[in-house]
């Protein structure tokens, strides 16, 4: 079966889905198969329960890679989140046999249960020959190694093994490593501590006034991240279109780590801009418009930066067409060389929040376009460390502008931050 054939017989299926010949399904109005899906030759997915639920019984989302020889079995559901990778000859099903009455050909006493759901959370990997049976919920970003046997809940960003499969590493969030787990005493430690912490991150998204940009955006920040405990995304509205209000109040109600804040300015980019810094309640804060749409894991490269320049006040995301490199410096005299063309846009800037919350007066140049290059000033003039971030974490990151205007403009400002400095009392502490 090639690129979207039969469409129509499906619940859904995606644009530049891709089956390979001898696959197989039972039911195909009960299937989901999200866009740019590869499913490998000889799958079979088996949906006994022909009844319509409302939903699809077996949902695969966007960007997933079957390999050779699954097979995947619901009665109920099975779940199958964006850009997961599954190895060769994957057995997945949401119930088992009964067998417990003694006498009766285990064929004839039908299903375990009829209402568990099988779980495979965003961009986690399933090795070959692996077994996953029941009421399983296995989270985003996790590794199953080959042939286990998952019978029970994975959480978040770890790595499991076995029969029954249990967890060998997981990683921590207050080290930004992947650390080898002696026992379930220290998982529950690691866990406990992520859930204590505030986010790594606040993506605090200013909204403008068109509904379908603000969508848009928000769509591409949930995808990549939404129920992340380890980001928060703050939403800052000025109330001004009721469209927007509305769609925000529904991101807000379907991701956990989504939430809104009414009575953000509506006019003045560093006004919003300082607005939406001080709502943010992570580690570090970054401040995007909706214009701005971040590119497909943009958001995570962001991250990943911050694990390996933890210690800085400044982060600067450089648009370059590449994969994302990162270095780091240290004091004002160093960073402003970096600023010029797209690198001095306000949202490219990812700041530690606790210091701009130290400086004695963040608002000092409000009004000029500029103060958020104030900002990264007071924050780095006693020589604190900064990161660079080079490679595409927005769309059009691929292309470097020019905008020469703005640079001898924004030049012309640096010069005036330089040459005048700034007295103790307006550094950070």
């Amino acid at each position: 079966m090639g690129a979207n054939q039969d469409a129509q017989s499906f619940y859904h299926l995606g644009e530049n889905v891709f089956i390979e010949t001898g696959f197989e399904i039972s039911c195909p109005p009960l299937a989901s198969i999200g866009e740019l899906t590869y499913i490998q030759k000889d799958c079979f997915f088996n949906i006994p329960n022909e009844q319509d639920a409302g939903f699809p019984r077996i949902e695969i989302r966007e960007n997933c890679s079957i390999g050779k020889r699954c097979v995947l079995s619901a009665v109920n559901r099975i779940v199958i989140e964006d850009r997961v990778l599954i190895g060769a000859n994957v057995h997945i099903s949401d119930h088992d046999h009964a067998y417990q009455e003694v006498g009766v050909p285990i064929m004839f006493q039908g299903a375990t249960s009829l209402n568990q759901t099988v779980t495979v959370g965003r961009g986690s990997w399933i090795a070959n020959n692996c077994v996953i049976v029941g009421n399983v919920h296995i989270g985003r970003g996790c590794v199953v190694g080959a042939n286990s046997v998952v019978c029970g809940d994975i959480p978040d960003y770890c790595v499991a093994v076995g029969s029954p499969a249990h967890v060998i590493k997981c990683f921590d969030v207050e080290s930004g490593a992947w650390k080898r787990i002696g026992g379930q005493h220290e998982l529950e430690r690691i866990l406990q501590a992520r859930r204590a912490r505030p986010p790594i991150l606040s993506v605090c998204l200013i909204a403008g006034e068109n509904p379908e940009v603000f969508r848009s955006s928000m769509v591409v920040v949930c995808k990549d991240a939404g129920n992340d405990p380890m980001l928060e995304i703050v939403m800052c509205d000025s109330g001004k279109s009721p469209g927007v209000s509305g769609l925000a109040r529904q991101f807000c109600a379907a991701f956990q780590n989504v939430r809104l804040v009414d009575g953000a300015p509506s006019d003045g980019v560093d006004k919003r801009y300082l607005f939406a810094l001080n709502q943010a309640k992570g580690e570090f804060a970054s401040v995007v418009e909706d214009v701005h749409c971040f590119a497909h894991n943009g958001v995570y490269h962001i991250l990943r930066s911050l694990f390996q320049n933890r210690n800085c006040n400044v982060l600067l995301a450089r648009p370059a067409n590449q994969m994302i490199s990162c270095t780091h410096g240290s004091g004002w005299e160093a960073y402003r060389s970096l600023l010029h063309g797209q690198s001095t846009e306000p949202y490219r800037v990812v700041f530690r929040t606790e210091a701009v919350k130290e400086l004695p007066d963040p608002s000092r140049y409000i009004g000029t376009g500029w103060n958020h290059i104030y900002l990264q000033h007071a924050c780095l003039c006693a020589g604190e460390r900064y990161g660079v971030a080079d490679g595409i974490v927005f769309m059009g990151d691929h292309v470097v502008c020019d905008t020469l205007d703005e640079d001898v403009r924004c030049g012309e400002f640096i010069e005036k931050l330089s040459s005048a400095g700034l007295p103790d009392s307006q550094c950070r502490p």
